[in-house]
């Protein structure tokens, strides 16, 4: 299984494995009205976008039925978490959390 990530400054890159996720999710930091987000997507096409605050966004960005849903108030640690399950493929687990539906607090991403 592959996958991609988005850096906060726009960059795509396919990293080889996980290890770079908790240095992903650093760049955050960083976040600004023009750069406010990264992301984890799946060779399917599901994908985890992050925004600060602990809110993530879930959906399939080549399917308009899958999604958007989103769950907020997340620790960095939960977070990191639903990255790894991301990139490993485990799907179904990231699936397994009571999703919210939209994007969440009104906000565009």
């Amino acid at each position: 299984m592959t996958f991609s990530v988005t850096h906060i400054d726009g960059s795509m890159e396919q990293p080889q494995d996980t290890s770079n996720l908790s240095r992903l999710l650093n760049e955050l930091e960083q976040a600004d009205q023009e750069h406010g987000d990264i992301a984890v997507v799946h060779e399917s096409g599901w994908g985890l976008v992050v925004l600060p605050h602990g809110r993530v966004i879930w959906e399939n960005v080549e399917d308009d039925d899958g999604g958007p849903r989103h769950l907020e108030g997340l620790t960095p640690r939960a977070t990191l978490k639903l990255m790894e399950l991301v990139a490993d493929g485990d799907l179904e687990s990231v699936e397994a959390h009571s999703w919210s539906p939209g994007y969440g607090d009104g906000s565009a991403i």
